[in-house]
């Protein structure tokens, strides 16, 4: 016999809506070499994420790509607090290109930050990306860490925003502006070495309203309004990273922009003497 109506039907409310989802994807599915460190890693990176967000309305999810049993339970412990109000999905390997779609199905926040799991961020990394977000124009993406290698792509949108707004926008184009030691950073982290390595792209920042911005974003860790990012988060067959949405989004005329004071910084699957230098400088904001 039936017991009657769900209870959910009689006007239990929702939680608040957020003002920023922070959503991350994680991905340990063993205990090799390289995912040795790999817990110690995401737990700096979640923290220091959720530092910079802290006393703003936010949540926190998950998406877990096929990681192991113990490594979804470290997760579950350490973040149970923020999951009560949050997520975490269990997922079989999707790649993190469809789990960020997914992703901005499920989030609820007006504005989204995407992540993946080995970033690390800045005690201000929210409010600095945020600005950019509010005082330029139709932006759909704002990262924390300019890439050299970024530039590669033709940033239209950019270029055309700084031609039609003359007078009020100032555009700089040339090489070796990105600090020499933000490219060392990144080379350490994908296991490059740093020596003998060489911008081979110009680089381009704005400035617009006092604010000054790189004229690149990258798909490592962003922050989009969910609506405007959406649209374009289409499936792919593809595990590896799939970012040539980013000519699509240029295209529509939308700006891709990371802050000109870098606030995010890619890690990679250690924890060396160079992070924990950079985690006590930014501590000391």
């Amino acid at each position: 016999m039936r017991d009657g109506r769900n209870p959910n039907h009689y006007n239990v409310p929702c939680p608040p809506v957020p003002g920023v989802s922070l959503c991350v994807v994680t991905h340990c599915p063993d205990d090799s070499f390289y995912h040795a460190q790999h817990f110690q890693v995401v737990r700096l990176c979640i923290d220091s994420m959720i530092r910079g967000a802290s006393g703003k309305a936010s949540e926190l999810i998950i998406w877990d790509n096929g990681s192991t049993r113990d490594f979804r339970d470290m997760l579950r412990n350490r973040y149970s607090d923020y999951l009560s109000g949050g997520t975490l999905i269990e997922s079989p390997n999707i790649g993190p290109h469809n789990a960020r779609r997914a992703l901005c199905a499920i989030a609820r926040g007006k504005y989204i930050n995407l992540s993946d799991d080995d970033i690390l961020y800045s005690p201000d990394w929210l409010d600095k990306q945020y600005q950019i977000m509010q005082t330029y124009p139709n932006v759909a993406v704002v990262s924390g860490s300019p890439i050299n290698i970024a530039f590669r792509r033709n940033w239209t949108s950019a270029h055309e925003f700084a031609a039609k707004n003359k007078g009020e926008v100032t555009k700089v184009t040339g090489f070796s502006f990105i600090p020499e030691q933000w490219e060392s950073d990144w080379c350490y982290s994908i296991g490059k070495k740093p020596e003998g390595h060489k911008p081979t792209q110009q680089e381009t920042y704005l400035e617009y309203k006092g604010i000054k911005a790189w004229a690149q974003a990258h798909h490592m860790q962003m922050l989009c309004p969910r609506d405007t990012i959406a649209p374009f988060l289409k499936p792919t067959k593809n595990l590896v990273d799939f970012w040539d949405i980013a000519d699509e989004i240029s295209k529509a005329g939308y700006l891709q922009l990371s802050t000109f004071e870098r606030t995010a910084l890619h890690i990679g699957n250690v924890i060396d003497p160079s992070i924990e230098r950079i985690v006590r400088e930014w501590q000391k904001r």
